[in-house]
């Protein structure tokens, strides 16, 4: 029985225990139709949920648009900074879905200040003398806000929930900090924008290193007519793909739009990923939607 699933297909058959009948008087497990089937047409039932990268490698082949019903994908990407660094799954779809892969992934390009030997904090100075000049260039009558901290990660709190906020979600003003406290919010802002646009360029990275892009996988995605060329096979799991990547880096986008918003106009890089011309305007629309979720939910985390 061939595979089928995802968004607008359901299995042609099901499953059914049946205690006895004529012929078979033992209790037994029975595959019937789920509806009404064509003469000499293909019987197709679902291998459950995989992804792409999964079905190739068991079965020999890809499905286009592997979205659940809910909005979720089967489809991952294996993140990794670097050959020291852990390997992260990443996902499109609900915020479920996307946001610990997202998370992970971010960690590993923070900054964190850790006291030497010496008593000599542990950042570089290239990026203090860029933290330091970034603040000299703030306006000191800023109005900032807080927002709620994570009982998970008291450490982390502190920063989150002082420099991680949306103008709609947070306004607290913080008008009664002190100097030092105010300054300990910009400089950890700036840092969280700076973790995110290092993984924005990690990601556009990816996205620019397959083989198979541009017209060339436009043109093998068209070969739809003949599924068992090895060529349109790559092409749906490069799609796939960059669908995840193009997710992850629209949300960090709007990240960027809210934080800079709060910096005096500082301005990062987003390395936003382009949309391929032959991509479904509805599943673009989804897209951007999971995206937005994504950015809400690590705004208000």
């Amino acid at each position: 029985l061939n595979h089928k699933r995802g968004v607008g297909h359901s299995a042609d058959v099901r499953y059914k225990l049946v205690e006895s009948a004529e012929g078979v008087p033992i209790r037994h497990v029975a595959l019937v139709a789920a509806n009404d089937l064509e003469a000499n047409s293909p019987i197709r039932n679902t291998y459950g949920a995989k992804g792409n990268s999964q079905l190739l490698n068991r079965y020999g082949f890809c499905i286009p648009r592997n979205i659940e019903p809910d909005g979720s994908c089967n489809d991952v990407v294996e993140f990794t900074k670097d050959s020291l660094s852990a390997t992260v799954e990443l996902r499109a779809g609900p915020k479920s879905y996307t946001f610990g892969g997202f998370a992970r992934a971010l960690e590993c390009f923070r900054e964190y200040e850790d006291n030497d030997s010496d008593g000599a904090v542990g950042i570089d100075d290239q990026s203090s003398d860029d933290m330091e000049s970034f603040l000299n260039s703030c306006e000191q009558d800023e109005v900032y806000g807080l927002d709620g901290e994570d009982e998970d990660d008291e450490e982390e709190s502190n920063m989150l929930s002082t420099c991680l906020y949306s103008n709609s979600i947070a306004t607290t003003a913080l008008g009664g900090l002190d100097e030092d406290t105010k300054d300990t919010c910009k400089i950890n802002k700036y840092k969280e924008c700076k973790a995110l646009e290092k993984l924005a360029a990690s990601l556009k990275e990816i996205s620019t290193g397959y083989s198979l892009r541009g017209e060339r996988l436009a043109v093998a995605v068209g070969e739809s007519i003949n599924q068992c060329k090895k060529e349109y096979l790559a092409a749906l799991l490069v799609v796939s793909e960059q669908r995840i990547l193009r997710c992850h880096s629209q949300a960090i986008a709007l990240i960027l739009d809210v934080l800079e918003a709060e910096l005096s106009g500082k301005r990062f890089n987003r390395n936003t990923i382009s949309v391929p011309s032959f991509a479904e305007i509805d599943d673009e629309v989804l897209l951007s939607q999971q995206a937005k979720e994504l950015m809400e939910a690590y705004i208000k985390i």
